[in-house]
């Protein structure tokens, strides 16, 4: 994410300082006449950075980007997982919070007779790690300390910063929420996170997901594109993003999911493959992806491997920076990507401070109420003239930026920052999106580096139709050759019935049972028209209320049986009496018997 996350960070650990310089807090304990003593029965073992301070804060980082299990023997103690993949990026994160905390320590203004310190940790992309090193800030790692009766004194950390995982920040939280401790977040983006009853002490610098949505929504509408496919992955991220896009969607009337897939955790090339297959086979053009970096490059191995040309990708803030995708391999397949952006800002003196350090040189080791308090009160203005202050969920104010991925001439990738999306006044449209005039024809086809989007009409996912609005009716839309109108919409579609359920199979035998040659009856014979009509009317009152009654997929199907019905019973009640006297009074079947001149032998 490069200089986009760095800024997080900053403000970040500047909240958590604002904290200490706001609630006056002292450092030092004060003695208490009886206190006891608790041991630790055992460490964790894991990655670590940590320099000592008058006030110590906590973070939780991505510096290893996958880890391996040791085999269970059930013979012996269980050995933890052993981290892999250094990760160059999340190691950079780790080091821009060590030089916010070394900007707080030289600035004599801020935290005077104060030193900070930090104790880091890798969470290794694992669950099990990213929370053991949780519980590790919060517990402390001394091998015995004293525990006061009355509870008070100085914790080990005093606020948390991480951790970027919504998943992982989710179990932190659900555990250390209840200790009020402060977890202050970079890039944990879950609507779910917003839960103040769930997560009491939980604040976040990135906007939640749920106002991504409504921007991606909002930029679908602004380039007129009602047709798309969503791609998630499997976790809170991925799972809440899909509930709140499906949602969202059918809400604004701006148009319909093609298809929703649900991108596997681990690397299955069987299920990536059935998921690339069903992206080429759908009439969707534009995809939008809410995933990891990680996970992307899976997808787009096997983009590659089936040669899925074509598409206009729609990235979400997890991979829109991703450097590791901007390869020619790669390119030809995702040129013209359309991604919101976390907020870029410059950090002046960081880019020098990275430079000179090397993850070799560090020395890598296998009163809370009143904070989240003064937490919630924090407002302030950054450098680059960003405003931070959180709502009553702890979420930040909202704001991304749109970037564009352009394909070069000479083979380089560009990203281009071409628009803004931020919150509105507007109860109508609370999500506004500025695009700048550089993007005067998104919908070009087949010009490298531009929008390669132009969509048809298609029909809309399962349950539901396209139709015209603003015409007289209400009709279906049909397939053209140019782009997809603004005015057009997808409804849930009436279903009548089917084969599979009762009332469809029934209806389908009734309707093909062959029809009777009735008028070649050569005989006319006597009928009551008083009886007619009274079946009919009989026919009509039982048929109303059931069909008024009928709820749902059932009532056009009640209808249609009403009608057959009132047709067979018609039919019986003008020819009923002739078959009767033709097949039952053969003699009476006769010109004098008609007449009523002659005489019938009973």
């Amino acid at each position: 994410m490069g200089a986009f996350l760095d800024t997080y960070f900053l403000l970040c650990v500047c909240l958590i300082w604002l904290f200490f310089s706001s609630s006056s807090l002292y450092i030092a304990s004060p003695s208490f006449s009886s206190s006891s003593s608790c041991k630790l029965r055992r460490k964790f073992q894991l990655n670590e950075v940590h320099k000592p301070g008058d006030v110590v804060l906590g973070g939780l980082f991505e510096v290893h980007y996958t880890s391996v299990f040791p085999e269970q023997t059930f013979t012996s103690e269980p050995q933890q997982p052993i981290c892999k993949g250094f990760d160059t990026l999340g190691f950079r994160h780790a080091m821009t919070m060590a030089f916010a905390i070394d900007e707080i320590n030289k600035n004599s203004n801020l935290l005077p007779n104060v030193t900070l310190g930090f104790h880091l940790y890798d969470n290794c992309a694992t669950l099990v790690i990213g929370f053991s090193g949780a519980l590790s800030l919060a517990s402390g790692r001394e091998e015995q300390f004293l525990l006061q009766e009355n509870c008070l004194g100085t914790p080990p950390v005093l606020g948390i910063v991480g951790d970027p995982h919504s998943t992982f920040t989710i179990a932190t939280s659900n555990v250390l929420g209840l200790y009020k401790m402060p977890i202050v977040s970079y890039f944990a983006t879950c609507s779910c996170l917003s839960d103040r009853k769930r997560f009491p002490s939980f604040f976040r610098t990135i906007p939640s997901d749920a106002f991504q949505v409504r921007a991606m929504i909002q930029i679908l509408k602004r380039f007129g594109w009602t047709w798309a496919g969503l791609l998630v992955t499997d976790d809170d991220y991925g799972l809440n993003v899909a509930r709140s896009f499906q949602s969202d969607l059918a809400q604004s009337g701006g148009g319909c999911l093609a298809y929703l897939q649900v991108l596997p955790w681990d690397h299955d090339p069987s299920e990536l493959r059935r998921i690339v297959d069903a992206i080429k086979k759908s009439t969707a053009r534009v995809v939008i992806v809410f995933a990891h970096e990680t996970h992307m490059i899976n997808l787009m191995e096997e983009v590659v491997r089936q040669n899925a040309t074509g598409q206009q990708w729609i990235a979400s803030e997890a991979w829109t920076a991703a450097t590791v995708l901007q390869t020619p391999q790669l390119m030809p397949y995702l040129a013209g990507t359309l991604g919101i952006a976390i907020r870029r800002g410059e950090i002046p003196g960081l880019r020098e401070f990275l430079l000179q350090i090397s993850p070799y040189q560090n020395d890598v080791n296998n009163e809370n109420n009143m904070l989240v308090h003064y937490l919630q009160k924090v407002n302030f203005t950054t450098p680059f003239g960003d405003e931070v202050s959180f709502d009553e969920n702890g979420d930040a104010i909202p704001i991304y930026d749109i970037m564009n991925w352009l394909w070069l001439p000479d083979g380089r990738t560009k990203v281009q920052n071409v628009g803004e999306v931020k919150r509105s006044d507007s109860k109508a449209t609370p999500v506004s999106v500025q695009v700048r005039t550089v993007l005067q024809d998104p919908l070009a086809k087949g010009k490298k580096g531009n929008l390669c989007a132009v969509l048809d009409c298609h029909p809309c996912s399962e349950g539901k139709i396209s139709i015209r609005l603003g015409l007289h009716g209400v009709h279906q839309f049909q397939r053209t050759s140019g782009p997809v109108s603004a005015w057009t919409t997808c409804v849930p579609r009436k279903r009548v019935s089917s084969y599979n359920d009762l009332w469809g199979g029934s209806l389908a035998c009734v309707q093909g049972l062959p029809s009777q040659e009735w008028n070649s009856l050569k005989w006319v014979c006597a009928s009551s028209r008083e009886g007619q009509f009274l079946v009919l009317t009989l026919q009509a009152i039982i048929a109303l209320p059931a069909y008024v009654n009928s709820p749902g997929k059932y009532a056009d199907a009640v209808e249609v049986f009403a009608i057959l019905a009132s047709s067979f019973g018609l039919l019986l009640a003008l020819f009923g009496p002739k078959c009767f006297i033709i097949l039952l009074r053969p003699e009476r079947n006769t010109k004098k018997a008609i007449m009523g001149r002659g005489t019938i032998k009973s």
